[in-house]
């Protein structure tokens, strides 16, 4: 049996990014980002790797600089997935990962009270400025709704079988 069969797009207009097999569907950006589940997984890689950089290049007492190296970190990945959902999902990973890893020692969890507060909400802002930034980027580039680095037109010889099949049905 084939690979899956994709949707014909409007317009004979086909993706030209890498393609990442998420379930049955492809991991593909859209105007509005990545798919919600392939960008939280990426978020969580994010935040772990982006933990474990931290705590080399920060000591252990310089734990506002830590909180913002995180933020930034948060807010970067958020501009890149541009999924509002999955960089507020992101933020919620990094806050425990930051007071177990970056502010507590071994990973214990305390509650610090109105400064996790502001700590939690620091993170959930560079989560939800990142995904606006990148998203007014991904607007600027294109000059519309679709970037031009996502897009491109399809040559008639480029349509596939499964296209020229779809074709003959409409």
């Amino acid at each position: 049996m084939p690979g899956p069969r994709t949707q014909r797009l409007p317009h004979a207009v086909r993706r030209s990014s890498v393609h990442v097999p998420v379930g049955e569907r492809y991991a593909r950006p859209t105007p509005r980002g990545f798919p919600t589940e392939a960008s939280i997984v990426a978020g969580a890689a994010t935040v772990v790797g982006g933990c474990l950089a931290i705590t080399w290049v920060f000591p252990p007492h310089a734990t506002t600089s830590r909180l913002i190296m995180l933020a930034l970190v948060v807010g970067g990945l958020a501009a890149v997935v541009r999924n509002g959902t999955a960089a507020v999902v992101t933020a919620g990973l990094a806050f425990p990962f930051y007071l177990g890893f970056l502010l507590d020692r071994e990973g214990e969890l305390h509650w610090h009270g109105e400064a996790d507060v502001l700590r939690l909400t620091v993170l959930v802002a560079a989560s939800l400025v990142g995904t606006a930034v990148g998203r007014s980027l991904a607007r600027g580039r294109s000059g519309g709704a679709r970037s031009s680095l996502l897009y491109r037109a399809a040559e008639p010889d480029e349509l596939t079988e499964v296209d020229r099949e779809s074709e003959s049905h409409v």
